[in-house]
């Protein structure tokens, strides 16, 4: 059965950056930035479009502009 996991990126893009630079590197994803996050995790019948579903929810709410992604754990 498969499991997925949302993730965001782990640092914001400065609001100063110049993109003649180059892209922007986020520093990876990471499913917590510290032990306050809320972990999302889900499994069983429906999981990847549950999961998809509060990253796209995340991603609208997100006052910073982080990044959302859904990543298949199992």
């Amino acid at each position: 059965m498969a499991a997925y996991r949302v993730l965001k990126t782990f640092m914001l893009k400065p609001d100063d950056w110049d993109d003649k630079a180059g892209r922007w590197d986020a520093g990876g994803w990471v499913a917590s930035l510290d032990g306050g996050d809320t972990i999302f995790e889900y499994s069983g019948s429906g999981a990847q479009s549950e999961a998809q579903a509060k990253a796209d929810e995340l991603s609208a709410s997100d006052a910073d502009g982080r990044e959302y992604m859904v990543e298949e754990i199992g």
